[in-house]
């Protein structure tokens, strides 16, 4: 009976078990060279990207976002304190009346006005050498530097709803803590003027002025004809394949397009950067008469800041 209890029948099993764990590792190591190869690739093509150049003609969304943002801030700070922070042109000209003010005797002054005014100019100046200086360094075009230069513009407003946030929302504007507010906004949008200018964009121009948009559009030859450019390179589209699907000759292909595209879309994104504009006035308005208020409201803007950055991402690059 001790016989017909051999061990080499328990020790068979066991081996097996070995043999098919040592085929597993195989397998198991080549997976993780191929997740490692993988994320690789990933990392590669995403750095690739940013390194990318951005022409403007690609970049309509993130423009576009940038001229609501303006509208916005610019609302939200010129509904409290009387300063822009973007259109420094209202700025100058009211600085120096409040400088003629000071010349002449018996005339009412405004030292907390005057102050801020010629902050906002030097602060504006101040974030567009910043954002030059940036530009020559990294590329003016570069992805990577439009997105860090729309995070540090973030960062700048977000300290500046911080200084409002730590204030009651109905206290009056003070040498205390406004002027710091005016700097930091100032500076931020001073970065987006001169971002956007690199860009050379005909249509949004620096994404914060428009008064020489407003002169385009209506000098524009095409402003009144009724197609917008997408549809228009659509139509352009269509009619192509038909003419060369038709072999019967030229006087049986359609007729081109009236007018070219390239012509109605200059007009189309002048026309979408003042709508956009005009539309982030109006959210800082309804943003105002909420519980938001000019600081819930500027905290908010800091946010669209980034959601800029990410959009930048968007535009195809070389």
């Amino acid at each position: 009976m001790g016989d017909t209890n051999p061990t080499a029948i328990p020790a068979a099993p066991v081996y097996a078990g070995k043999e098919s764990n040592e085929g597993k590792a195989p397998e198991a190591g080549e997976a993780g060279d191929e997740g490692r190869r993988s994320r690789s690739k990933i990392k590669d093509a995403f750095q690739s990207r940013l390194a990318h150049v951005v022409s403007h003609e690609e970049a309509t969304i993130p423009l576009a976002w940038q001229a609501l943002n303006t509208g916005l801030v610019d609302a939200l700070i010129y509904s409290k304190s009387q300063i822009w922070t973007g259109f420094q042109t209202g700025n100058m000209v009211q600085f120096s009346q409040n400088v003629a003010q000071y010349m002449l005797p018996g005339v009412e002054r405004y030292p907390l006005l005057t102050l801020e005014r010629a902050l906002s100019v030097i602060s504006f100046i101040l974030g567009s050498f910043v954002g030059a200086l940036g530009g020559r360094r990294w590329g003016d075009r570069n992805r990577s530097w439009l997105i860090a230069s729309s995070l540090l513009q973030s960062f700048a407003l977000f300290g500046a709803a911080g200084i409002l946030l730590s204030r009651p929302e109905d206290e009056a504007p003070s040498f205390t803590y406004w002027p710091g507010t005016i700097v930091l906004v100032a500076f931020s949008m001073g970065m987006q003027s001169i971002a956007a200018q690199k860009l050379v964009s005909p249509a949004f121009a620096t994404t914060v002025a428009f008064t020489a948009t407003l002169t385009q559009i209506a000098s524009d030859p095409y402003l009144f004809f009724l197609t917008l450019s997408p549809i228009e390179k659509h139509r352009a589209k269509r009619q192509l394949q038909q003419s060369t699907a038709l072999e019967d000759g030229p006087s049986s292909n359609p007729p081109p397009p009236k007018k070219p595209t390239i012509r109605t879309l200059g007009r189309d994104r002048r026309l979408l950067g003042i709508f956009a504009l005009c539309t982030g006035a109006g959210v800082a308005e309804m943003l105002l008469q909420s519980h938001a208020g000019v600081r819930g409201g500027l905290a908010i803007a800091a946010g669209f800041k980034l959601v800029q950055s990410l959009l930048w991402l968007v535009p195809s690059g070389e």
